[in-house]
């Protein structure tokens, strides 16, 4: 979601010597305050390189280049609490409500003098302009623990957190949000012959940490049903699941997954983040009764071969068929296998198309009545 995340997609090779803000040759980068925080690239072969530059010597964690900025320094260029920073754009707005992971990786550059904890990522729902501020006084979202003072000058260090969105947020910002005050409280001297705490930034990475979806209880019926899908959450690059118990599943460490329980189970999905565990049950029922509100006999009036219904299994588009004058203006209802009711339909032809190929995968039932018939069954979706 981070756009550019590796600083490898330049503009122009950074040059050696510059005052201008190099991370403005990296796409969707730019330095917010007008200072001047850097952009190294193997392409260059002097001062603004990689591995070896003007402020130490790092392998690029990824890809050629990386981006470097002051968090602390002894009053820099004569200015104190000045600070750089920069900023980035999201590929999309953030959800409101949805909870977010964000992770990054520093690395303290040989030179200096100093280590500090004091580094976070603010998000905003708009860009960071620059209006003379030497240094931003935001509250990030996302921040490193103040008591583990980043002074690792060989590794890199991942700073990384969840945090739930306000909604719109667009860009991203990294830096050092504390006055200088506030700062010296958290820094230690280190060896460097430079003036300030230095980092090399790398690999921004955001994920959606998806919500599990909201699920009613499913129904195993003897003789009708002898299996339910369970579909409690999507999956992404930072959740992982299991499930408890196991017995009856098909794939007990993905939220999708069939469940063929042989009595009556309540299923205990949990996902697992970088930065928590949440839980939620479902219950899969399991008897000859269990679906009764779901099936209805057959009316005596109506044959089973005057109604079709093809293909079945399907990938979701199919036709139905009614070969019998009393079945004019018929209502067709199509449930899942939880009992909600998915297409509440008028039929007045005798051929209808039906389009479920919005559906997931699994088993359904159908229901087709009117003053004088009932007819009922099952239908397969397979894609």
């Amino acid at each position: 979601m981070v756009l550019n995340s590796g600083f490898d997609s330049i503009i122009s090779c950074p040059p050696t010597g510059s005052t201008f803000p190099l991370i403005n040759l990296a796409y969707y980068w730019y330095d917010p305050t007008g200072l001047s925080t850097d952009l190294f690239n193997s392409c260059n072969t002097s001062g603004a390189g990689v591995p070896a530059n003007g402020i130490g010597v790092q392998a690029a964690r990824s890809g050629n280049g990386y981006p470097g900025f002051i968090s602390y320094g002894e009053n820099i260029w004569g200015w104190s609490n000045a600070k750089e920073y920069l900023t980035g754009h999201l590929s999309n707005s953030l959800t409101s409500g949805a909870k977010y992971y964000l992770e990054f990786y520093v690395s303290l550059a040989d030179n200096s003098k100093y280590g500090t904890s004091l580094i976070g990522a603010y998000l905003s729902t708009d860009s960071m302009g620059y209006d003379g501020s030497l240094f931003l006084t935001l509250t990030p979202q996302v921040k490193n623990d103040t008591g583990n003072i980043i002074v690792d000058k060989i590794n890199w260090t991942k700073i990384s957190g969840c945090f739930q969105a306000s909604g719109g947020e667009s860009h991203l910002t990294i830096g050092n949000f504390n006055s200088d005050t506030i700062t010296e409280n958290h820094i230690t001297q280190v060896v460097g012959s430079g003036w300030s705490a230095y980092y090399y930034e790398e690999d921004v990475q955001l994920y959606k940490v998806p919500a599990f979806k909201a699920d009613s209880n499913h129904f195993i019926c003897n003789g009708i049903i002898d299996s339910t899908f369970l579909d409690l959450s999507d999956t992404s690059e930072v959740t992982t699941y299991s499930w408890f118990p196991t017995n009856g599943l098909t794939n007990p460490t993905s939220p999708q997954t069939w469940a063929k329980p042989s009595i009556t189970t309540t299923y205990t999905l949990s996902q697992y983040t970088p930065c928590d565990t949440s839980t939620i049950d479902v219950t899969v029922f399991v008897g000859a009764n269990a679906c009764d509100s779901l099936t209805t006999s057959i009316n005596s009036i109506i044959k089973r071969e005057e109604v079709k219904f093809y293909p079945n299994p399907t990938d979701g588009i199919f036709t139905i068929s009614i070969n019998n004058q009393n079945f004019s203006n018929t209502l067709l209802e199509v449930y899942d296998v939880t009992g909600q009711l998915i297409l509440n339909k008028k039929l007045n032809k005798q051929s209808n198309k039906i389009d479920l190929s919005q559906q997931s995968t699994g088993l359904y039932f159908y229901r087709l009545t009117n003053d004088l018939n009932t007819y009922s069954g099952k239908l397969v979706i397979d894609k």
